[in-house]
């Protein structure tokens, strides 16, 4: 007679607890992050029609593959993937300055998450031994109190049960915003902005490094010139949008 009192009273606080849920979802309902009209299911980032919207690459497993050939006579990189296409304007530009400038970290998990379903299905992605992010300056960190492309690659980390290492690749100094620097002067400024201070974490290990866009290149190339001179013995690349010469 206990146990049915128990479980009874489980069944009522679940039903409350999902009516509760329910109430407040009605007076205080989740936007789509996109175009910020309410979205009927309440677990979702974006609504089905801004899910569409998005600018999906669809680049295949091949390693000649056109975002791996911007890295051609540059920087030896293993294999690449980006799951946007990035302009100067749109849905994927907004949201990852929503992620980036206000906070929104939520966008960064979705990204990590679509990032994941996608590099799944590519036999290349079980061969990694561990996660980088590109790092950001530690002020830029403290005042931003994230590295967005740490948010991108947690769940994707968690979800494909490889290690991120956060600690071995350091920005050593401050860049500006290069968006409007050509290839050559952003090579120059970053070249020497990375060092790498825990070299055991990455040694002879296959490093996925992850970024939150790639437009020129230059910061990938700097990043895996480091590492490889450290000891890692592939880098591979993964991004979330790629912003594409036309």
């Amino acid at each position: 007679m206990i146990n049915a009192f128990v479980q009874s009273k489980s069944i009522l606080i679940v039903r409350m607890s999902s009516f509760l849920q329910s109430f407040v979802n009605m007076v205080y309902p989740i936007h789509c992050a996109g175009c910020k009209i309410p979205v009927a299911n309440q677990q979702e980032l974006l609504c089905p029609e801004c899910r569409n919207e998005l600018p999906i690459t669809a680049l295949s497993n091949d390693i000649e593959n056109e975002l791996a050939q911007l890295f051609w006579g540059r920087i030896d990189i293993a294999y690449t993937y980006a799951l946007y296409h990035y302009s100067g304007s749109g849905l994927v530009q907004n949201l990852i300055q929503d992620l980036k400038y206000r906070n929104q970290t939520t966008v960064g998990d979705y990204f990590g998450e679509q990032l994941f379903l996608a590099l799944d299905q590519f036999e290349w992605f079980r061969q990694i031994d561990c996660i980088v992010p590109v790092p950001l300056h530690p002020k830029k960190k403290k005042k931003r109190k994230y590295n967005q492309a740490e948010v991108i690659a947690r769940p994707l980390s968690e979800k494909g049960k490889v290690p991120l290492i956060t600690k071995a690749l350091v920005r050593t100094s401050h860049t500006q915003t290069q968006t409007k620097l050509s290839y050559f002067e952003r090579w120059k400024n970053v070249m020497k902005k990375f060092e790498v201070k825990e070299k055991t974490c990455i040694l002879r290990k296959h490093v996925l490094i992850i970024d939150d866009v790639i437009t020129s290149g230059s910061t990938i190339e700097a990043c895996a010139q480091k590492l490889l001179v450290a000891g890692a013995s592939k880098i591979s690349v993964a991004t979330v949008g790629w912003a594409r010469s036309v």
